[in-house]
């Protein structure tokens, strides 16, 4: 059987106010609990205001107190800009909250342009250290092994309690999933940034695991980019927005998301269709017979049993209903 669960990235619309994505996430944390999906992430970004995604650890706490049985939690926190021992406490906290529903996924890459990233670790006198010693030391403060650091073989990170948030190294490429397998963590594989190399780099991930304090043996999923409607040309018509968004990003630009009657207003060049290619690959689009064929494709690829789903339109009624057909369409596969 394939379990769901989705990321939210929270994208804020075109005439939209940050409130908004959140508001929107506690409502669909809680019907998606209700159609069957097994977890909720939220992305982080910072200093960009097409997102309202700079707190995914205050988010997860949001969602994990409007809904009963759903795992909720980050994907994931960009461990480049923080201290893990700060990171294995506030999960730690969310963890004693909501015992048994925490998941804490880790990134390797900053979210934020440099000056931003200077200003996130503004005070810290140790700066950007490798983030494989800074997996090491999050995974020790929470409870696997011990520090780096000798002088802090004695420091706890608090609450002390007996369950701990599971931990997943995300990436799109073949270093996190390394590290992931060095280090024996769960790890999600982003094929909605890079559809081509998931399965290789999740063999290669499996055969090289070495079990630790938290998996015994190797655990993945994968993240898929998913647009589904009743027809395959509504859906197409609803993915219009996405790639108008990806259009600006690609411009140096930092946009909202936009409505499909926007779009259609000024229709792509020859040049623009040929600039998203990369990104319609890494696009399941279609009726939820035609994304069910592909997403057990997908599964079957990557020999995963697990699916998180993004689904991004400008309309919120689209987007429900897009994360229910999938719902309905995975129903007992």
């Amino acid at each position: 059987m394939i379990k769901l669960g989705i990321l939210d990235q929270l994208p804020i619309r075109e005439n939209g106010c940050p409130a908004d994505p959140v508001n929107e996430a506690i409502v669909l944390a809680q019907l998606a609990e209700n159609w069957g999906y097994q977890r909720y992430w939220t992305a982080q970004f910072h200093g960009t205001v097409s997102f309202t995604s700079a707190a995914p650890e205050l988010v997860a706490c949001r969602l994990a107190a409007e809904t009963r049985t759903l795992r909720v939690g980050a994907g994931g926190i960009l461990l480049s800009n923080f201290s893990p021992y700060v990171v294995a406490e506030q999960f730690r906290m969310l963890e004693t909250f909501f015992p048994g529903r925490i998941d804490l996924g880790i990134g390797r890459t900053t979210g934020a342009d440099g000056p931003t990233h200077q200003a996130i670790l503004y005070g810290s006198p140790m700066g950007q250290e490798a983030i494989s010693t800074k997996v090491h030391d999050l995974k020790a403060f929470l409870g696997d092994g011990e520090p780096s650091n000798p002088e802090w073989v004695n420091v706890k990170a608090t609450p002390q309690i007996e369950n701990t948030p599971q931990l997943w190294m995300l990436g799109s490429g073949e270093t996190s999933a390394v590290y992931a397998a060095q280090h024996g963590l769960a790890v999600s594989f982003a094929h909605f940034i890079n559809p081509y190399i998931y399965d290789q780099v999740l063999a290669n991930y499996r055969e090289n695991f070495k079990p630790s304090g938290l998996y015994s043996k190797p655990v993945a999923n994968v993240c898929v980019f998913v647009v589904c409607a009743d027809t395959e040309e509504e859906a197409q018509k609803l993915l219009l927005s996405r790639d108008q968004w990806w259009l600006e990003v690609f411009q140096g630009l930092d946009p909202p998301y936009r409505s499909v009657e926007s779009v259609l207003a000024k229709p792509f060049t020859a040049n623009q269709e040929k600039q998203l290619q990369q990104k319609r690959d890494a696009t399941v689009v279609g009726s939820p017979e035609q994304v069910r064929e592909q997403l057990i494709a997908i599964a079957k690829r990557a020999a995963v049993d697990e699916l998180l789903i993004q689904t991004m339109t400008y309309d919120f009624e689209a987007r429900k209903k897009s994360f229910r057909l999938v719902a309905e369409a995975m129903a007992g596969i």
